[in-house]
C-alpha cells in the first residue's frame, strides 16, 4: 500500500502559526526602527542646542528672539496722532507769484531749459507704497510695469521719478500723489509739464507719443483728472 499523504496545508494551524511568527518578527522590526530614529532626532536636537548655546549663549538668544519680535512689531502700521476735524488742511505755504520765480529761475539757470529739441520737457513722476506687496507676484508686476514706463520715456527722452516717500500723514492712499506732485513742482521749475501715473499703469503703444502742441491752452489733460494718469502744466501762463 503507498505512504499517506500529509493532508495539512500551508492554511492550517502550523501554516497559520508560521505566518503570525514571521509577522511578529517584522512589526518587532518596524518598532525597532521607529525607535532608533527618535533618538536621531532627539539627538540631533539635543547637539543643535549644546551648538547655539556654545555660539551666542542662551542670553544672547533670548535677546535676539526679542530684538525679532520688536522688529516684527515696528512693521506695523504706527498709532496715528489726534487730528483737528475743525482746521483748515493745507498742502504748505501758500505760493502766489509762481510763474515769475519759475521764470527768474530758468534766466538764472540756462543749463536747464524748459524746451529740448524744440520740445517742451515732461516730467513722469510715478510711485508706490513703501511696504512689500501682500502677494509676491504682486511686487513682480510691480516690477514689469516701472520697467514699461522706464524704456518709454527712454524712447521719447521723458524724465522719470520713481518715488515710495509719504510725504503727508493726513493724506494716504490714493491721495498721497497731492502732496507729491506739489513737491515735484516746485523742485523742478525746469519742467514744462509733470506726468503722473499710477503704479499699475502702464503703456500698451510705445510709438504714441502726447500731442503737446495741441494744448497750448490747457492746464491739464485729461481735463476730467482721472487720477489714473494726468499731464498738469508747471505754469499758468498759456
Amino acid at each position: 500500500m503507498g505512504q499517506k499523504r500529509n493532508p495539512s496545508l500551508p492554511t492550517t494551524s502550523a501554516g497559520r502559526a508560521f505566518v503570525r511568527g514571521g509577522r511578529g518578527v517584522l512589526r518587532g522590526k518596524q518598532v525597532k526602527k521607529t525607535f532608533n530614529s527618535i533618538k536621531i532626532t532627539v539627538l540631533c536636537d539635543f547637539m543643535t542646542i549644546i551648538f547655539l548655546r556654545g555660539t551666542i549663549g542662551i542670553g544672547n538668544l533670548i535677546e535676539e528672539t526679542n530684538r525679532i519680535l520688536t522688529e516684527i512689531r515696528s512693521e506695523s502700521d504706527p498709532t496715528e496722532p489726534d487730528t483737528n476735524p475743525n482746521a483748515t488742511y493745507t498742502l504748505g505755504p501758500k505760493i502766489s507769484n509762481w510763474d515769475t520765480d519759475r521764470q527768474n529761475w530758468l534766466e538764472g539757470n540756462p543749463e536747464f531749459p524748459s524746451h529740448v529739441n524744440g520740445k517742451s520737457r515732461v516730467l513722469l513722476l510715478t510711485g508706490s507704497q513703501p511696504n512689500p506687496c501682500d502677494n509676491p507676484i504682486g511686487d513682480h508686476y510691480l516690477l514689469k510695469v516701472i520697467k514699461n514706463k522706464i524704456d518709454y520715456c527712454r524712447i521719447h527722452g521723458i524724465e522719470i521719478v520713481y518715488t515710495m516717500a509719504h510725504l503727508d500723514k493726513e493724506l494716504a492712499g490714493y491721495w498721497g500723489k497731492v502732496p507729491m506732485i506739489r513737491r515735484v513742482m516746485l523742485s523742478h521749475p525746469e519742467a514744462e509739464w509733470i506726468w503722473w501715473m499710477d503704479s499699475d499703469a502702464l503703456f500698451t503703444d510705445m510709438v504714441f507719443e502726447i500731442p503737446l502742441s495741441k494744448y497750448t491752452r490747457t492746464t491739464i489733460w485729461p481735463s476730467t483728472a482721472t487720477l489714473t494718469y494726468f499731464l498738469m502744466r508747471n505754469h499758468g501762463s498759456h
